[in-house]
């Protein structure tokens, strides 16, 4: 691929994923998830960056073997180790990110290599916000003839600091992740890019995690494209991965062919944390032509839409009783923006004594709840009786059925047999929501 060097500005951190478990990981993250990609697709860039004095020779060192024309810092990091720990990889709900000593993190930045931004020769910049200080960075690329494109999800500053660019923006990409979208937008795809199009940015990207991603320019309409589904190994810098591949392509392919190579690679990303693998993947997806990427239209689900798709958690949600499974799988499905339901929590607990008007009454209203249902998730710790009812009536009635069970205790034939998938952990849980709710919505 050809078009020019792409300049990748953003701080490193050390990503420690799986803390004190068989399969942990140490790598250098932040704007290095880009280098890969970039690296991996064989395309040229440069990468300016923020990180700690103690990292920089093995920073350079690595930028080298991933083939970075040149690198060069634009601060250092201070007062704390820029180490980042990593909650729950997969992101089946949030990833609980944590950065140690965050509250004390200082840069001391260098004007001299700020001001060479001006100068790029590269035809792009991607700039990756976090917590480096960016009116500086902005304004320099400013001065510069090159495309701008900006990853606002984890910056700290409101939109509008944008203005320090000078110029809209290329490209302005934000993730439903993140608290601009949830907060300064609602939530809306519509509002997003009101806030943005055309004053701070020329388009909008908008990641949507398992359901695929939006982009609309100046006067055009949006354009959709599909999430790519793979057993996950991690989410740890798949959006950056998403957003490299889809800056380097969008220059030589039309916007909706650049965003189906990006999701491709993205979820090539996810699915290993080995180098040498991730590079073949992405290698064999460059050679299908837009036309065969268009033949794996992958997963859409928009944000918006998961709002009034309900999912009835069938489980033994009784007062006294260990609720862990049944919390973690309505955080899961509130995190995707689906609307969980809890029908003991909503109709409420019968006692002991209740009359049988009362025990039909709270029958007739669950039975309400379910029938109106997207989908059943039956969270299977025991043989609940009334978990394995909802279970089966949900089937009769032709309503999706999922069955997580992560202990591995089911083994009757027909509770496993009417499921439509039975899941051992969130991650295969929150993927089959979005693959039979999707199906759904096409």
């Amino acid at each position: 691929m050809t078009a020019g060097s792409i300049l990748l500005v953003g701080e490193v951190v050390i990503d420690v994923v799986g803390l004190g478990s068989e399969d942990s990981s140490v790598r250098f993250g932040g704007i290095c998830h880009a280098c890969r990609a970039l690296a991996a697709a064989g395309v040229e860039f440069e990468v300016a960056y923020a990180a700690p004095s103690y990292a920089w020779d093995e920073l350079e060192a690595s930028f080298a073997r991933l083939g970075a024309g040149r690198s060069f810092r634009v601060a250092e990091t201070l007062g704390a180790p820029g180490v980042m720990i990593v909650g729950h990889a997969e992101e089946a709900t949030h990833q609980g990110y944590d950065l140690l000593l965050r509250d004390q993190v200082l840069f001391r930045t260098s004007q001299e290599n700020i001001d060479r931004l001006a100068h790029t020769e590269c035809a792009d910049a991607l700039v990756i916000a976090g917590d480096f200080p960016l009116a500086g960075v902005l304004g320099a690329l400013g001065r510069s003839s090159a495309r701008v494109h900006i990853d606002w999800a984890n910056a700290l500053g409101s939109l509008q600091e944008m203005v320090a660019l000078g110029r809209p923006a290329s490209t302005f990409i934000l993730s439903t992740s993140s608290g601009h979208f949830l907060d300064t937008c609602g939530g809306r795809f519509s509002r997003l890019v009101s806030a943005v199009v055309p004053s701070l940015a020329e388009g909008v990207l908008l990641k949507e995690n398992r359901g695929g991603a939006r982009y609309q320019g100046t006067g055009s309409p949006p354009v959709m494209i599909g999430a790519q589904a793979r057993p996950i190994k991690h989410s740890v810098g798949i959006g950056d991965c998403f957003d490299a591949v889809f800056v380097a392509s969008a220059r030589i392919e039309d916007t909706a062919t650049a965003l189906r190579r990006a999701a491709w690679c993205a979820a090539e990303y996810a699915a290993t944390l080995n180098m040498d693998v991730f590079v073949t993947e992405v290698r064999r997806s460059f050679t299908l032509s837009p036309d065969e990427l268009a033949l794996s239209p992958g997963i859409v689900l928009p944000w918006e839409d998961r709002a009034g798709m309900s999912v009835y958690i069938a489980a033994p949600d009784f007062s006294g009783r260990n609720t862990a499974n049944i919390d973690a799988v309505e955080g899961a499905l509130k995190y995707h923006n689906f609307l969980p339901r809890r029908p003991v929590r909503e109709v409420g607990q019968l006692s002991d004594g209740a009359t049988e008007a009362e025990r039909a009454w709270v029958c007739d209203a669950d039975l309400a709840i379910l029938e109106t249902s997207a989908a059943v998730v039956g969270v299977y710790d025991d043989n609940d009786p009334g978990t394995l009812v909802e279970l089966g009536f949900a089937a009769g009635k032709g309503i999706p059925t999922l069955l997580y069970d992560p202990d591995h205790k089911a083994r009757n034939p027909m509770l496993t047999g009417i499921c439509h998938r039975v899941t051992h952990n969130l991650d295969e849980l929150i993927l089959e929501v979005f693959r039979i709710l999707g199906a759904r919505v096409a």
